[in-house]
């Protein structure tokens, strides 16, 4: 299946998520603290941002699992005992949200027993601390927990979506267990002619807009099996089960139609083309945006390796840019 979009439509709001996107690079790792008592929170935040950190806050479940989605913090410390609802069943939500799963989370409590221990690593904590525990072990937890997530995943440094490795590896996983899947190689034409226009930054937050409309894609699409991945640059990869492959692709194509538009200037967006120079150094006349999807579907044996699938939706991609 290949996807071709050419950008023409009524102006809309950008996607909220891209912006949290674009804030959270700032080279600073944010923790995101949940505890309904004010004297942790401020002393947890003192400790965490002495030692470098970006903090946020959150004093019940409800408001956590906004941040969460809102910040995409990379690290969670949370409480055991909420007024709303209790640490395992947020940390259970985690894990089954498609993007935020591989957030880690230090389930951090008074309590100090084996059984409840036991419990929050099986409802998916990452690691379980008592209040008491020394400042200096909590920081090297942290460190290690963090660096441990983020190398493991190969992690874009941008959109902080899993990058090369991981994306290898679950294809591989996938292909071992012989299960049906479909893989999309999404990305963006004239991207480079907007970079040099509007600068690296602008650029980036085109990058962040493009995660967040794949990202809400999916998440709208209630896939619970999915995979997206940033190979780099203005390239993405989605992996979905390969029913609704095309509401997919075409969801993601008006979302980002009806996006894209305002990171252009209105002269821009008026004119539908932006003016550049190429690379012999005559001007010429450039598209606005747009965004191109190929897609392999794995339905049968005759494939067996990532990269004869990562080449066969190369090539469909280059068709649909054509």
């Amino acid at each position: 299946v290949a996807h071709k979009f050419k950008c023409h439509g009524p102006l809309s709001l950008r996607c909220k998520l891209h912006l949290r996107l674009k804030e959270k690079n700032m080279n600073k790792q944010s923790i995101l603290i949940v505890d309904d008592e004010i004297d942790v929170l401020m002393s947890m935040s003192e400790l965490l941002e002495h030692a470098g950190y970006e903090t946020i806050t959150a004093k019940n479940g409800k408001q956590a699992l906004i941040l969460i989605q809102e910040k995409r913090p990379h690290l969670v410390i949370l409480d055991l005992m909420l007024p709303d609802m209790n640490g395992y069943q947020i940390c259970e939500k985690i894990r089954q949200d498609i993007v935020l799963r591989h957030i880690p989370v230090i389930m951090f409590t008074g309590m100090d027993a084996m059984d409840i221990e036991l419990q929050a690593l099986d409802f998916g904590a990452d690691d379980y601390m008592v209040k008491s525990i020394r400042p200096a072990r909590l920081l090297a937890k942290i460190r290690s927990l963090i660096q441990r997530t983020y190398f493991g995943l190969n992690a874009n440094p941008l959109t902080m979506l899993p990058g090369n490795n991981s994306i290898n590896e679950k294809i591989n996983n996938l292909l071992a267990k012989k299960d049906a899947f479909a893989f999309y190689y999404i990305d963006l034409d004239n991207f480079k002619v907007f970079n040099d226009n509007y600068g690296f930054k602008q650029g980036d937050e085109v990058i962040c807009l493009t995660a967040s409309v794949i990202i809400d894609t999916i998440k709208q699409a209630g896939v619970v099996n999915g995979f997206v991945g940033h190979i780099g640059g203005d390239d993405f990869v989605l992996i979905t089960p390969v029913e609704r492959v095309d509401d997919i692709c075409l969801e993601i194509i008006r979302r980002f139609e009806t996006s894209i538009l305002e990171m252009y200037s209105k002269d821009d967006r008026e004119r539908g083309c932006i003016f550049s120079r190429n690379r012999q150094g005559i001007e010429q006349k450039f598209s606005l945006m747009t965004i191109s999807i190929g897609v392999v579907t794995i339905e049968k044996e005759n494939i067996t390796h990532s990269a004869q699938i990562s080449q066969i939706a190369s090539e469909m991609k280059q068709y649909a840019k054509s």
